[in-house]
Parts: structure tokens; sequence; C-alpha cells
């Protein structure tokens, strides 16, 4: 087991946790579904029907994919490529940005708790710095990038579970049941894509608020959000853990004890934990 260094909690006050707000997470989880309900829909009912055309067609099972199905998956995965190209820049931009406004109030707001001043406003303005601006591009860039992989994956998926079917004589309702395994997995992935994303922007937002706003240590919070956990992370600190350890910005804990990787809450995959602001006594 891997020991992290953590401060005494004794010599630091607690302000606010910094969570990502509930309700982009949800939106962007509900736009990313309805982008993938119309391809997964029109791909589902056409190569169903030509499946089924040609399901006596002893052909098929020798070529493993009918030209027409070819021809269908290809234009089916052209049309939404471009579709998902289009709105993922928009909903990507659109959600780091909503994040940018949400983690600097919520960094006053925690600010202010640690402080017990509720004039304090520890980042003023709508000036965005380099560092910022950095981060929003790099974050818009990686979710447009997971965006785009969910039709490439999809329609991958698709193809081999149309050649299998053919190459097993498998009948059209075989089919069909395999078809509507990968369209759920699909959204599925469309959503954990959403959220771990929200968790991972809102964690480089803060840390760049931290270095703006001054804040040298954080403080580990599990949550029980996720459907699963890591031990590590959910144990406290006292043993051996790191939950409710408080950590220096500057040298943060190991958070994946496989790898020995250090890091910061909410940027393993699927990470739920959570910073939030301590400062120390004086």
């Amino acid at each position: 087991m891997t020991k992290n260094s953590s401060k005494n909690a004794e010599n630091y006050v607690t302000g606010g946790t910094l969570s990502p707000n509930a309700g982009i997470k949800a939106w962007y989880n509900k736009e990313l579904e309805k982008l993938c309900k119309p391809m997964i829909a029109a791909t589902s009912k056409a190569v169903l029907r030509i499946y089924k055309q040609n399901e006596n067609d002893v052909s098929l099972a020798q070529d493993s994919l009918g030209t027409e199905e070819r021809d269908v998956i290809r234009e089916l995965k052209r049309a939404f490529a471009i579709e998902f190209n289009k709105k993922g820049a928009y909903l990507a931009k659109k959600m780091v940005l909503r994040s940018l406004r949400n983690g600097k109030w919520a960094f006053n707001s925690a600010m202010r708790k640690a402080i017990k001043d509720e004039n304090i406003l520890a980042l003023k303005g709508k000036a965005i710095s380099r560092e910022m601006a950095d981060i929003i591009r790099l974050s818009v860039a990686e979710n447009v990038s997971l965006i785009k992989s969910i039709p490439e994956q999809y329609f991958n998926n698709i193809t081999s579970s149309v050649v299998r079917a053919a190459q097993a004589g498998n009948d059209y309702q075989q089919l069909k049941e395999q078809i509507l395994k990968t369209g759920a997995s699909t959204k599925k992935r469309a959503s954990m894509i959403a959220d771990d994303q929200i968790s991972k922007v809102n964690t480089a937002i803060q840390l760049c608020n931290f270095e703006e706003g001054g804040v040298k240590q954080f403080k580990w919070v599990h949550t029980s959000a996720g459907m699963t956990y890591r031990k590590h992370h959910k144990d406290s600190v006292n043993s051996g853990g790191l939950n409710g350890g408080i950590f220096d910005i500057d040298k943060p804990p190991v958070i994946n004890e496989s790898t020995g990787a250090t890091g910061f809450p909410g940027q393993e995959v699927n990470c739920h934990c959570l910073m939030a602001i301590v400062l120390p006594k004086f």
C-alpha cells in the first residue's frame, strides 16, 4: 500500500467542497444521449431491414457483409460523423464555459466559508488568464475527440456484429438482439464520457483557481456519487487511503497504486472524489 504524506488537519481550516454542477452534468449527459438516439435508431432500422431481406441468401454468409449492407453502413457512418463533429464542438465548448463560470462561483463560495467572510471575493472580474485559456482549449479538444469517437466505435461494432451474424448463420432475431445491445452500450459509453469529463474539467478549472487565488493545499473528499469506487480513494488517510487527507497542490498524492501516478480528485477515470479548499490557521 502506498503511503501518502498528509498534513495535520488541526493546523488548517476547511472551506467548501468544489463539486461539479449537477445541472451542467445532467444537461451534458442528455445532449450526448440526444446525439446518439437518431444514429442508433436509423442504423438499426436500415441494417435489420436489409439483413431480413437477405436472410436466406447463402451468398451473404460467403461474402460476410453484403454490398447493400456495406454501402448503407458506410453512408450512415459518414453522415453521423459529420453530425457528431459539428454538434460535438458546440456542446464541448458550451460545457467547458459553463463549468468555468460555475467553477469561479464555487471557488469564491468555498473561500467565503473558509474565511467566514461573506464579502470575500477571491477571484474577481471576467478576465481569463493564459493558464485558464489553455485549460479551456485543451478540455474542449479532448471532449470533441471523445464525442467524435462515439459513432466511430458504434459503426465498427455494428459492422462486426453483422459479419459475425452472417458467418455464423444467425437469424434476424439474433442479430436484432445484438444490435440492440450495441446501441445500449453506446448510450452507456456516452453517459460515462459526460460524467467523467465533467469531473475532469471541474478539477482542471479548480486547480487553476487555486493558483490564481493563492491556495496552496486541498483536502481530498471521497463521495459515493459513482456506482463503483477505488478503495484507496475511499479509505481514510489514517488507514493509508486518501479520504480526508490534506495535501500540497505542488506535491499531489498517489492516486493509482498500480502505476504510482500522482494527481488530484476526479482525474482517474470515473473518479467522483472532490477537492475542498483548506487554509492554514493563523
